[in-house]
């Protein structure tokens, strides 16, 4: 499509929705519906449209958000998500608003405020009408049904919203001076597309610059978050809320939980540790283990011995789990730690975590590695790459070898005929 023909679309599909359509009730619903669905797909184009970006700039510049007039795309979506009686309509409005906020992340920190409003709204109405919810009168039926959707949705809206305003690019483990310190991996570092993560590149080669006060880490909004949204939905009864909001956690960046007291990082780590230990269904655990994968490369997370150590225990219950994609990511979750462990050995004393702790958190981590090592092909692979890996790094190789306790644990293990030759070699090496 022309680049000049996607704003005229949106004005015009805008323009239809306001002005409604000229049939029965129920019909133009669905019309409506439809039509804000059309909004959505406009709205998602990749890559994002820098017309369509000046319009959504304009709007919020004009103080929509103060004195509520019906004035472009955002007013329209703000109005229709809140038609919480309609729960199409809502979604759809919700899901447009989610592709404006990955394809527009800039203006999100400007138009917060409303986003909050209407996501605790829905929340706060959803949740409260749960208890109800639970009577066999209501089990299945549509209506149950569809508020659970249009709940996801509006958590996953919160969620992109909450990456937007923070920035957050992808895990923070692959950073280049890391991958310089891997054997071979110098010569092919290419950039990375984490498609959860906004769309920024595009944005910050725009030629115009729109900077509001609201702008920040995101810890203003991360915190709001935490202590009127979390609370309704991390012990929600329906399994597919907790992993929606577990997920949000996956989209934190250190900048941000940096910023944070500590009550609110202890509720964060022990939420995750909770939900992946004791959480009854895999989604949610995997969820938890993908965010405990994320924040475990935080630097002020993985100095922590205690913290790790939860965070091993929690992934290696995982990574024993019947269910391949819980396992997967769990394997993921232990390769994060791993790496964190080795970078931030490079950059502070690892006595800070205390001699005896690092002991334990090394024992853990190969005892983990190596039972990944008789899984499937790709956990398969991850245990080994990982125990490659923490070959290679100097610092964390002189202290495998400095615990003597850890020593006779690891060669314990590597002299067991039930693991792979590779393995007995990879662990012969590391102790020597």
């Amino acid at each position: 499509m022309p680049p000049n023909l996607l704003p005229i679309v949106v004005t015009s599909i805008r323009t239809r929705i306001e002005e409604g359509f000229w049939m029965k009730s129920d019909r133009s619903s669905l019309l409506q519906a439809a039509a804000i669905g059309c909004l959505t797909l406009a709205l998602s184009t990749s890559p994002s449209s820098a017309q369509i970006r000046k319009m959504l700039y304009d709007e919020v510049s004009s103080g929509y958000i103060v004195t509520e007039k019906k004035s472009g795309v955002l007013s329209t979506l703000f109005e229709y998500s809140m038609q919480w009686s309609c729960p199409t309509i809502c979604l759809e409005a919700l899901q447009a608003l989610k592709a404006v906020s990955h394809n527009y992340p800039n203006i999100v920190s400007a138009c917060w405020e409303k986003v909050s409003a209407i996501v605790h709204g829905f929340l706060s109405t959803v949740c409260l009408e749960a208890p109800s919810r639970q009577s066999s009168d209501h089990v299945g039926s549509p209506s149950s049904f569809n508020n659970e959707k249009v709940l996801i949705t509006a958590i996953k809206v919160l969620d992109e919203g909450l990456r937007a305003v923070s920035g957050f690019q992808g895990t923070e483990d692959l950073s280049d001076d890391k991958l310089m310190d891997i054997p071979f991996a110098s010569d092919c570092i290419r950039m990375k597309k984490v498609s959860s993560a906004p769309s920024y590149e595009l944005e910050c080669k725009d030629d115009v610059i729109v900077n509001f006060e609201s702008c920040g880490s995101g810890s203003q909004q991360w915190c709001e978050a935490i202590e009127k949204h979390m609370p309704l939905i991390l012990c929600h009864s329906s399994a597919m809320v907790r992993a929606a909001s577990v997920t949000c956690f996956a989209g934190m960046t250190s900048s941000v939980f940096i910023c944070f007291s500590k009550e609110k990082q202890d509720f964060i780590l022990s939420s995750l540790v909770h939900a992946a230990v004791h959480d009854n269904v895999p989604s949610v655990r995997s969820a938890a283990c993908r965010a405990i994968g994320i924040i475990s490369c935080f630097p002020q997370v993985c100095q922590s011995a205690e913290v790790l150590d939860k965070f091993i225990h929690a992934v290696e219950i995982n990574t024993r789990d019947a269910l391949i994609s819980v396992r997967i990511t769990a394997s993921w979750a232990l390769a994060n730690i791993c790496d964190a462990i080795c970078h931030s050995d490079r950059i502070l004393p690892y006595g800070q975590m205390g001699s005896n702790s690092n002991t334990q958190v090394i024992v853990s981590l190969s005892e983990c590695a190596l039972h990944l090592t008789k899984d499937g092909d790709k956990d398969q692979g991850t245990g080994k790459i990982r125990l490659a890996r923490e070959e290679n790094g100097p610092t964390f190789l002189r202290k495998l070898v400095g615990h003597v306790a850890l020593k006779v644990n690891f060669h314990c293990l590597c002299c067991q005929s039930r693991f792979l030759p590779t393995i007995k070699t990879s662990g012969c090496v590391t102790i020597v």
